[in-house]
């Protein structure tokens, strides 16, 4: 379902990690819609400082796309990240 009604749509403009906690399957979802998303998309991690984004973290504290806005610590940890422009 996804696929094809986020291709309809030309990407994601906002979407949610919050599955597991598991981190093989936030780094595929984060993927998924990586992969559909363009300048100005916003992302939103729950529980960003625990097992579920062990490999998600990481990645996106390193990205040239990706720029975190803020993060919120215990008890609740979550992250804001917004997508700017690619790097050539």
């Amino acid at each position: 379902m996804f696929p094809g009604l986020i291709d309809r749509e030309e990407g994601v403009d906002f979407f949610v990690l919050d599955g597991a906690e598991d981190a093989e399957q936030t780094i595929e979802q984060f993927r998924f819609f990586d992969d559909r998303s363009h300048p100005g998309t916003a992302l939103f991690a729950h529980d960003w400082e625990t097992e579920k984004t062990r490999r998600l973290r990481p990645e996106l504290e390193r990205s040239e796309a990706w720029e975190i806005e803020q993060t919120v610590g215990p008890p609740k940890s979550v992250v804001a990240v917004s997508r700017g422009q690619r790097s050539t």
